[in-house]
């Protein structure tokens, strides 16, 4: 086996219920293996069943079990498939900072912060906090009514 693992080989394995593909890996691929990025995969498919078990049993370990338990994330991976071969999609992630661009911009200003918190602080404050911080670095009307628009 090559050291690097192939996503669909391995989605390929869980649905077929291959216990022994993981010990058969080598101590890198273990290593390299990552059970949310499976996870996320595994959600990207059609199958209702799946998704189901995926949220009532991966989804609630994935971060409670410490790192380097990679044999019991892939096992539980392997309760969670509905063992049909099957096509599956990466489900991108969707963004608010486009929804959000105006109030991202005057808050990553104000709190030295990325965009990440920045779009958590969105959902903390409200319009006059973040009309506030605009009008505080001098911003005019435009950019009021931008981020009354984001808001509402």
């Amino acid at each position: 086996m090559s050291d690097k693992l192939d996503i669909k080989d391995v989605l390929k394995h869980i649905d077929d219920f291959d216990i022994a593909y993981f010990n058969a890996l080598t101590d890198e691929q273990k290593k390299s293996l990552s059970p949310y990025v499976l996870m996320l995969w595994m959600n990207g498919c059609k199958s209702p069943i799946q998704i189901l078990l995926l949220n009532g049993i991966v989804n609630e370990l994935v971060f409670n079990i410490p790192t380097g338990h990679n044999e019991l994330m892939y096992k539980l991976l392997l309760a969670a498939s509905d063992g049909k071969s099957k096509k599956y999609n990466w489900v991108k992630k969707k963004s608010n900072s486009k929804k959000y661009a105006t109030c991202v911009s005057m808050l990553k200003r104000k709190y030295q912060c990325n965009t990440r918190a920045a779009l958590e602080y969105v959902k903390l404050l409200d319009y006059d906090d973040i009309a506030d911080i605009a009008m505080a670095f001098g911003e005019q009307d435009d950019t009021l009514k931008k981020i009354k628009k984001e808001l509402a």
